[in-house]
C-alpha cells in the first residue's frame, strides 16, 4: 500500500536584511534635505564638471560620516597632492562637511580621503557642500553616513 509522504517542511522565514540606506548625489539632490539613518553621498558624475556647486543636507541624529574616496582638484600643479583641512588647503574644488549652524567640520580635496571618520554627536542635521571652479576636474567623492535610528 502506498505510504504518505512526510509533511513538507516549510522553508525558513527569510531574515530581514539591514536597510541599504539612501543613495544621494549632489547632481540629483542639490538643495534637498533628506531624512535618513544611513546612506551614501557622491558628487553624482563620472567626472564632475567645471563651475558647479551644490549642497545636500541629511537630517539624522548623532551621525557618523566617513569618506570612502576623494579625487578632487587641489589647485593646478598640486593636483596629485593630498590635502585636507582648512579652506586654504582646498582653494579650487572641494567637498565640505558642514554642521547645521554652518560650522565647517572639514573641507577636502586631493586624492586621499580623510583617514578618520567624523562623529557628529548632538547634531540633528549636516550637509555635504561641493564646489568646482572653472579649471581642472576629477572623479569626485564618495562618503557614507550612519545615524541613530
Amino acid at each position: 500500500a502506498p505510504t504518505a509522504a512526510p509533511p513538507a517542511t516549510p522553508p525558513p522565514a527569510p531574515t530581514a536584511a539591514p536597510p541599504a540606506g539612501v543613495a544621494l548625489s549632489i547632481r540629483e539632490h542639490m538643495g534637498q534635505e533628506v531624512t535618513a539613518t544611513r546612506g551614501v553621498v557622491t558628487d553624482g558624475w563620472t567626472a564632475y564638471p567645471e563651475n558647479v556647486g551644490g549642497r545636500v543636507t541629511v537630517v539624522g541624529t548623532n551621525c557618523k560620516v566617513s569618506f570612502e574616496s576623494v579625487q578632487i582638484e587641489v589647485d593646478g600643479p598640486l593636483w596629485w597632492g593630498t590635502s585636507t583641512g582648512s579652506s586654504e588647503s582646498c582653494p579650487a574644488d572641494y567637498v565640505a562637511l558642514v554642521l547645521a549652524d554652518e560650522t565647517v567640520v572639514g573641507r577636502f580635496c586631493g586624492t586621499a580621503p580623510p583617514s578618520r571618520y567624523f562623529q557628529l554627536n548632538g547634531w540633528t542635521s549636516f550637509s555635504f557642500d561641493f564646489h568646482s571652479d572653472g579649471a581642472f576636474v576629477g572623479a569626485g567623492f564618495k562618503a557614507a553616513f550612519e545615524c541613530e535610528a
